[in-house]
């Protein structure tokens, strides 16, 4: 019992104030559903349940948000408000920017972040460049040095400027790339930070409140009025992206613009409007651009994602629909369900490349985006639960197939499994006294049902029509034969 107090007060710490909190919880909702602790302590079955979802629920998040290469994902990179004194001068490095564009190195096809060091930065600084702090990351301090104002990008021997999406002529983009060929999070943490903190300084020269020119302050977190003194800040736009399944869970809706390349889908996703949850936003955005109406009790969040073009923040969702109806607003030129197993094979054939396969057709966003994450989510998800379907053989192995795919399907499967074999455990008093007196017509009856019931058991639960039937029995067990006889 303190072993299990002790374990979930230290996941409500974690979950507080450790840093990377989220890696821990799903390490501390793994141990608490290995153990199945949560099962002999609680004495509410709905508060079980509940807590249970809740850390499954944690453990599927951070694994959706460690794998979008955008993340600082151990919190390596201290963003501190300003650099740490004393910094050795040998110690600081430069993230240099160009109209948006950031500086890299390619090795075999391999883009690696080129990060100049005080010596080699220098000759790029004059009177109009822009630096400003970024943080710290393994004792070496970094910096965003924008010198945009110059009309053609500086060379840099060995490293060359690239945009980060959207390919410029036969420059490639950083982030279409596969996975294997982007710089470690770290770097992506810090290229896209410099990139968005560049493109706030340059659309900031000039203050809002009485037009005169700012400067940079504060270690470039900052923009001054030299004139009436005001001063702003880099902010953010919090945006919602949502995965919409059907409310069978075997559809997701996708939509495209039509200044997508063709065959390009992703998830629907909206800016947060003044006074408005993102929850809220969520509902909002679905109905206006499809007109599909959310289930609200199924919506969760999954992961969150920095998505500095300019200036957003993408906060994933996923839920079920109420309605499959199909209304197309101007916003978007087309919207459509997709079966998953439509969706998985364009997955497996596009690969980690930003590309389809075949030109034209189906294909979903670079694996950099938070949409990607989702739609890969969501199709991974129902491939756990067949695995789990196909392999299981016994309640323990469905625990087991649950716990390492993390999915809430999965476990609903473990729940269905338990509920048989508690029922079925305790209709063996009943089986006992009828076989003392068979010629009951209850008592025969009863041997039916069981010896159909026993068969659909033994076949297990690798389809979902037997899983229905065995189901479906088990109703029909629970109004035939009352609480009493089952007691005995």
């Amino acid at each position: 019992m303190l072993a299990s107090v002790f374990q979930l007060a230290l996941w409500l710490l974690l979950s507080s104030v450790a840093p990377n909190s989220a890696a821990k919880r799903s390490f501390i909702a793994a141990r608490l559903l290995q153990t199945n602790q949560y099962r002999n302590y609680c004495p509410a079955k709905r508060f079980c349940t509940r807590m249970r979802a809740t850390l499954v629920a944690a453990a599927v998040s951070a694994a959706a948000a460690l794998r979008a290469p955008l993340f600082d994902t151990q919190g390596r990179l201290q963003r501190t408000a300003n650099p740490p004194a004393p910094l050795p001068d040998a110690n600081h490095r430069y993230v240099v920017v160009h109209k948006g564009d950031v500086l890299v190195e390619t090795t075999n096809d391999v883009v690696d972040a080129r990060f100049l060091d005080q010596q080699e930065a220098a000759p790029l600084v004059d009177e109009h460049s822009i630096v400003a702090w970024l943080g710290t990351l393994q004792s070496k301090g970094y910096w965003m040095l924008d010198v945009s104002h110059k009309a053609q990008p500086p060379s840099v021997k060995g490293a060359a400027f690239a945009p980060l999406r959207s390919p410029k002529g036969d420059k490639p983009a950083v982030l279409n790339r596969p996975a294997d060929q982007l710089p470690y999070e770290d770097a992506c943490a810090l290229l896209v930070t410099a990139s968005g903190l560049g493109r706030w300084h340059r659309s900031h020269m000039f203050c809002a409140a009485c037009g005169s020119k700012t400067v940079s302050a504060r270690h470039g977190r900052q923009r001054k009025c030299e004139t009436c003194h005001t001063k702003s800040r880099p902010r953010v736009d919090p945006s919602s992206i949502v995965l919409v399944a059907s409310p069978d869970n075997s559809k997701v809706l996708l939509g495209r613009k039509a200044a997508w390349p063709e065959g390009k889908w992703s998830t629907l996703a909206g800016f947060v409007e003044f006074g408005e949850s993102l929850e809220e936003c969520v509902c909002r955005e679905v109905l206006e651009e499809s007109g599909v109406e959310v289930d609200r009790s199924t919506l969760r969040h999954v992961a969150s994602q920095p998505w500095p073009f300019p200036s957003s923040l993408m906060v994933g969702y996923a839920c079920r629909a109420s309605t499959e109806a199909i209304t197309v607003d101007d916003e978007l030129e087309d919207v459509a369900w997709f079966d998953r197993d439509f969706v998985a094979k364009a997955l497996r054939e596009q690969g980690e490349n930003d590309t389809p396969s075949k030109p034209g057709g189906f294909h979903v966003p670079t694996n950099a985006s938070l949409a990607r994450v989702l739609i890969e989510g969501w199709v991974q998800e129902q491939s756990d639960v067949t695995t789990v379907e196909a392999e299981v053989t016994s309640l323990e192995e469905a625990r087991d197939a649950a716990l390492g795919s993390g999915s809430a399907q999965a476990w609903e499967l473990v729940e269905e499994l338990e509920r048989a074999e508690k029922r079925k455990a305790s209709t063996s008093s009943l089986e006992d006294e009828c076989a003392v007196d068979d010629a009951d017509e209850r008592c025969q009856k009863m041997a039916k049902d069981l010896a159909e019931l026993d068969e659909l058991m033994a076949r297990g639960p690798g389809e979902a029509r037997i899983r229905e039937a065995a189901r479906s029995m088990l109703r029909e067990l629970e109004a035939r034969y009352d609480n009493k006889m089952f007691d005995k």
